[in-house]
């Protein structure tokens, strides 16, 4: 199952979500939290913190301690379905 780490950023009852266009021109994309593949060494905040950096250039966040949830779910990656698990 492929891993990645995310941040679910709000302020002021606010909440960052990205638009992620699709490479395919008759999809349309999707919308999500910034997130991404964990580097070899990183913690699962340093990669949701690396993540939040590349994706938005924000980089000074106060993390809430304990807060952690996982998703999982299924793609489709060319003739194979694809796990997926996410950590926020």
């Amino acid at each position: 199952m492929d891993k990645s780490c995310g941040v679910v950023l709000f302020n002021s009852g606010k909440v960052l979500l990205l638009r992620h266009s699709s490479i395919s021109s008759r999809e349309g994309g999707h919308w999500d939290f910034p997130k991404g593949h964990i580097d070899d060494g990183e913690t699962e905040i340093q990669t949701a913190l690396r993540e939040l950096e590349e994706e938005t250039e924000i980089a000074h966040v106060n993390v809430i301690d304990g807060f952690r949830d996982t998703i999982t779910y299924t793609f489709s990656g060319g003739q194979e379905q694809i796990g997926k698990e996410v950590v926020f």
